[in-house]
């Protein structure tokens, strides 16, 4: 039901602490859980 929220709060938090934290370049992270959650890539 709230896949699309869910996502996107996952987005938020997860990969754009990540992206902070371990100055990764977001792009990486979100093609690697790309592969790993298909509704990334409606969220993309």
């Amino acid at each position: 039901m709230s896949t699309h929220k869910l996502s996107q709060l996952y987005q938020e938090i997860f990969i754009g602490d990540y992206a902070t934290v371990h100055q990764t370049t977001k792009p990486t992270i979100l093609t690697a859980m790309q592969s790993r959650v298909p509704s990334f890539s409606t969220t993309t």
